[in-house]
């Protein structure tokens, strides 16, 4: 059988590639996926899509939208957002003001006590278990620390997300770290060519902690390619 689909997967700052590793036995033999890692734990990795006659899908996870080459995004079939944002400051003033002063916060802390803050983020993204054997050893703190200063300042143009033939948005219910009114701000911004879901109960880590209700969302798009 030949190759149908190729899936690129980005994660979001503080995973690495492994964040998607239970996704697998979920897709067909003729669906290739490859894992983008950012380097935060190991050696960095930047896939591509390398089959013309396949069809092209984007899994970003949180801030992993923003770490897409722009490229990319324009030219794939298929888009899915978990927990993403065009930007991660909310519009509403209030709001806006609130989370650029907890950002500020955790760069500041992350500068003293880095290993104390990443636990902090994984507990509120109700992350998966492993990553604290990532924790308890080395890590690029300086990529980390220069992400978590971009993160405060990157912004997707939504023309470029326009371009894309379909977006579908997942979000948790219970993100504490890009609230779900982030999510809705994305799908009133595309609403044209997006669908919007979001996921009760599930919190930053959705694609990894809630497979089995992102996949029931998913399946039935995805066994079109």
């Amino acid at each position: 059988m030949g190759l149908k689909a190729e899936i690129l997967a980005f994660h979001g700052w503080g995973f690495d590639r492994n964040a998607w590793s239970a996704w697998p036995p979920y897709l067909a033999p003729s669906w290739r996926l490859q894992t983008f890692d950012r380097g935060y734990y190991g050696k960095p990795y930047d896939p591509v899509f390398s089959d013309p006659n396949a069809r092209k899908i984007i899994f970003t996870h949180s801030y992993g939208l923003h770490l897409c080459p722009v490229q990319q995004l324009e030219s794939c079939d298929l888009l899915v957002i978990f927990s993403g944002f065009l930007d991660f400051h909310p519009e509403t003033p209030r709001l806006q003001g609130k989370s650029r002063l907890i950002l500020q916060r955790m760069q500041e802390q992350f500068a003293l006590e880095p290993e104390a803050v990443m636990r902090r983020f994984m507990q509120r993204c109700y992350a998966p278990d492993r990553y604290e054997d990532h924790l308890n050893g080395a890590f690029d703190r300086s990529r980390l620390a220069e992400d978590l200063y971009l993160l405060g300042r990157s912004r997707i143009a939504a023309a470029a997300l326009e371009k894309v033939r379909r977006v579908i948005i997942l979000h948790g219910g219970g993100d504490r770290i890009v609230p779900s009114l982030q999510g809705r701000s994305l799908f009133d911004t595309l609403h044209r060519q997006v669908r919007y879901h979001e996921i009760e109960g599930a919190g930053h880590a959705l694609p990894f902690s809630h497979i089995q209700q992102c996949w029931a969302i998913l399946e039935p798009v995805l066994r079109l390619f």
